[in-house]
């Protein structure tokens, strides 16, 4: 019996051998990159090449579990992920211009920083947690409705 067959027959194992996977590789790739930093161009490739290799640990780790999913598990997560995934990214929109309206008015959040690498960095963060609310809130729907 192979990885595989063995990951169908027990969902439970199989999502939580998928999350471990993930979370090997961006344990690998946070650590190379804080180990490493990016202050010299050799640091910066070592990063690089750490967050590569564990974002392709992860995607391996996704591709077993997707693999054992049968056909209706698979639909539930492709729907879920275009339509809750576009939602949310609109609600993400909404909130980025919102503040970026304020911002050019002089109200901008103070709690929110002033260097424009955090606030990159916070506002590409927010829109991918809107999206993954915005999925998860979808799939549990598609699931719901089909039940």
């Amino acid at each position: 019996m192979n990885i595989s067959t063995a990951l169908a027959r027990r969902p439970v194992v199989r999502y939580v051998a998928a999350a471990i996977g993930c979370a090997i590789g961006g344990a690998i790739g946070a650590g190379v990159a804080v180990g490493f930093g990016s202050t010299s161009p050799v640091g910066l490739l070592i990063a690089a090449s750490g967050g590569t290799l564990g974002m392709l640990i992860a995607i391996w780790a996704t591709l077993l579990w997707w693999g054992t999913l049968d056909e209706a598990a698979r639909e539930a997560h492709k729907w879920a992920w275009w339509w809750g995934s576009n939602g949310g990214i609109a609600f993400g929109g909404i909130a980025a211009i919102t503040l970026f309206g304020t911002a050019r008015k002089g109200q901008a959040l103070a709690f929110l920083g002033s260097d424009p690498v955090e606030l990159l960095l916070l506002g590409g963060f927010t829109c991918a947690m809107f999206q993954v609310f915005g999925y998860a809130l979808a799939w549990a729907g598609w699931w719901l409705v089909r039940r």
